[in-house]
């Protein structure tokens, strides 16, 4: 039987559940010491976000599910006085975002899972659709040694 390649798993779920919810862009992060780099990246907009790009933590979306370790949802974030002045709001205008945290075996929050896109929905996201992201983050999680394999080497 063939190896099953984990990264490819990964991103042919990343796609399947981006669909599914109908957002542009689906990403797995890592983060460490207050650094968000992209592992894993499927979207239809071309070159806005890469495998391997890293941002500080503190200009995304995620900073809160990696900071609370818990699911963040926001269907119109346009509508938000409080996210008006987001670094990401003000950069990409990412108006609709859904995450969820990948915890590795000790429970730590190592990344996210997200789905964003430039278009707000027109009501929150249903539990079905949390569900889906949460899933691919446990997936991931119980995979931790394969995803840590996909983290780019520091240098």
């Amino acid at each position: 039987m063939a190896e099953v390649n984990f990264h490819d798993v990964l991103s042919k779920q990343l796609n399947v559940v981006r669909k599914k919810l109908n957002m542009e862009t689906a990403i797995v992060s890592y983060i460490n010491d207050n650094t968000y780099t992209l592992i894993a990246v499927d979207s239809h907009l071309e070159g806005v976000f890469k495998a391997g790009m890293a941002f500080p933590l503190e200009d995304t979306y995620c900073r809160d599910v990696y900071q609370f370790n818990q699911v963040m949802r926001y269907y119109n974030v346009g509508s938000m006085d409080s996210m008006l002045q987001h670094p990401a709001y003000l950069s990409v205008q990412l108006e609709s975002y859904l995450a969820a945290p990948i915890n590795d075996d000790k429970g730590q929050v190592v990344g996210t899972v997200n789905f964003t896109s430039l278009m707000a929905k027109r009501q929150q996201f249903e539990d079905k659709e949390v569900e889906l992201a949460t899933d691919l983050a446990a997936f991931i999680g119980k995979n931790i040694e394969q995803y840590k394999l996909l983290i780019p080497s520091e240098s």
